[in-house]
């Protein structure tokens, strides 16, 4: 991924410019390259990046990618801006080996200004790590809130908003230590700015699975604390190819009642907690980390 000079384009005119060749294009979409000037020659795999904003303060982002310390340091890098995205550096502040990246990993701002991220941690296999900054420009590692081996995670993806004075995180994940194959599973905190904060592993698969349900586990928070979660509920998976559900979870209060993501039922259905927005998607399904294939690769939507 080479370092390339920024350029007002927009992704209409970018088309055209490949079918009938150069075009001056109006001022639109700001492209700026995420790898530092300083790192231009690197040739990593630099692959599923994923953007934080600031709620508080828009100018400070924070993104992610499958990226090592290009010195070779103990620690992995996160892309920080402070100026709304015009120019990046890599903060090496997220445990891992020297010399290696994460495995997947996501962050997101809480209104604290905090920085939260999931990922998986090498050493380890599916080895889920969340963790925290209260200064991702900073130099300081960030804090380890929960370490979790065993059984072994995929696809922590992460979500946080803070409501009176407390940070409450989501960590959408599939968890193959969950009974019966029901793995679709939130990870919640209801203040993870403490030190330490506690987690606890919400179901949120309601029907049989193949064994397990697709790795995509994706939860979205809004302010008045409704929270939201979507995953594929695999039924079945032959040679190859899982047939799944496309299941929408709600809460109302915030994960805080005893049967938390309950609130939208399968009306008309079969009742039970999740609507099946749509029903037998049949999902090719790759259990490599860089499939070129259309659908998953160990849960990597490709």
């Amino acid at each position: 991924m080479k370092s390339t000079e920024r350029r007002f384009v927009s992704p209409l005119l970018a088309g055209m410019v490949v079918l009938f060749g150069t075009i001056t294009a109006p001022a639109g979409v700001l492209v700026v390259n995420m790898i530092p000037k300083a790192n231009s020659g690197e040739t990593n795999q630099d692959s599923e990046p994923n953007l934080a904003v600031n709620p508080i303060n828009p100018l400070f982002i924070a993104g992610s990618a499958f990226t090592p310390d290009p010195n070779g340091g103990p620690n992995a890098p996160i892309f920080v801006s402070k100026n709304g995205g015009h120019s990046w550096l890599m903060n090496t502040i997220v445990p891992s080996l020297p010399g290696r990246a994460t495995g997947d990993i996501t962050v997101r701002f809480s209104e604290s200004m905090n920085l939260y991220a999931g990922i998986l941690r090498i050493p380890g296999g599916l080895r889920l790590n969340i963790l925290r900054s209260n200064n991702f420009l900073g130099s300081s590692v960030m804090t380890v809130l929960l370490d979790r081996t065993g059984f072994g995670v995929d696809q922590p993806y992460i979500q946080a908003h803070s409501s009176f004075g407390m940070d409450n995180v989501f960590v959408g994940d599939n968890d193959f230590s969950a009974g019966g194959g029901k793995s679709a599973t939130i990870d919640h905190s209801f203040n993870a700015a403490l030190n330490p904060p506690v987690f606890q592993s919400i179901r949120i698969e309601k029907r049989a699975t193949s064994g397990q349900d697709g790795p995509p586990i994706r939860p979205a928070v809004h302010r008045n604390g409704t929270v939201y979660a979507a995953f594929y509920g695999w039924r079945s998976f032959v040679g190859g190819i899982a047939t799944a559900d496309v299941v929408v979870v709600r809460d109302d209060g915030g994960a805080s009642s005893p049967n938390a993501f309950t609130a939208l039922l399968d009306i008309p259905g079969d009742g039970l907690a999740g609507r099946r927005v749509v029903t037998g998607v049949q999902v090719p399904f790759e259990n490599f980390s860089d499939c070129p294939k259309r659908g998953t690769g160990r849960g990597r939507a490709t």
